[in-house]
């Protein structure tokens, strides 16, 4: 990675410096109506677990107060696993899109 300054001044790093500023502040929806939301999950399995495994899932449910689901039925995700006998990691990585509709 090549570092570019301005003035002295570390020009990618000052950019991840207003991004991740940004994201704790919950971004100005006012501005431009967006908000990134980022969250990491580990969760870690024996080693012979994980070479078993053959597929993640994840089920997405859009929810208001009261957690009533707000989509008409409930996305279910599934990824299988190519190659699972050599796993020792397994990194995902899902943007998920979620539009007002007119």
């Amino acid at each position: 990675k090549s570092k570019r300054r301005l003035g002295g001044l570390d020009a990618l790093a000052e950019l991840e410096r207003i991004r991740k500023s940004t994201l704790k502040r919950g971004g100005d929806a006012s501005r431009n109506g967006r908000r990134e939301l980022d969250r990491e999950i580990r969760l870690a399995l024996e080693q012979d677990h994980l070479q078993r495994a053959r597929r993640v899932s994840l089920t997405l449910a859009i929810e208001d107060d009261a957690q009533r689901s707000m989509l008409d039925q409930t996305e279910r995700i599934e990824l299988d696993l190519q190659d699972p006998d050599s796993l020792r990691q397994v990194l995902l990585r899902l943007t998920i899109s979620l539009n007002a509709r007119a």
